[in-house]
């Protein structure tokens, strides 16, 4: 966690165990680091925790730990991308066009971009 950043603990915890989610980190029936391994406020992780619960992406195993739930990484994706959609690109769009960044120039960067994230993945 980054107390520097802009964004609060609790919501880096929630971001950090969504991209584990998501990159496969935490596969469903994956224990999630405890409240006492996180080195955060244990309130913080409990809200955190008690948020990921209510969304449906992890279950609370008493005296256990938490574990990431069949259907996260699916809940979690769709999330991210109607984030992606409705708020990243629109982001990008309204910069491209204030900087008068022109289309094809953008579309380049980004085949550029996949390209390399592709050959670091091994795909």
């Amino acid at each position: 966690m980054n107390p520097i950043q802009p964004q609060s603990i609790f919501l880096q915890v929630i971001e950090r165990i969504h991209n584990g989610i998501l990159s496969g980190t935490y596969k469903v029936g994956t224990r999630i680091p405890s409240v006492r391994d996180m080195a955060v406020n244990p309130n913080t992780i409990v809200k955190a925790y008690d948020r990921l619960i209510a969304a449906g992406l992890i279950e609370s195993r008493p005296g256990v730990g938490n574990y990431i739930k069949e259907g996260a990484i699916e809940i979690v994706a769709q999330e991210r991308q109607k984030r992606f959609y409705n708020e990243i690109l629109p982001a990008v769009a309204k910069e491209m066009k204030l900087l008068n960044i022109p289309y094809d120039r953008v579309l380049e960067n980004l085949r550029h971009d996949l390209d390399r994230t592709m050959i670091t993945k091994g795909v």
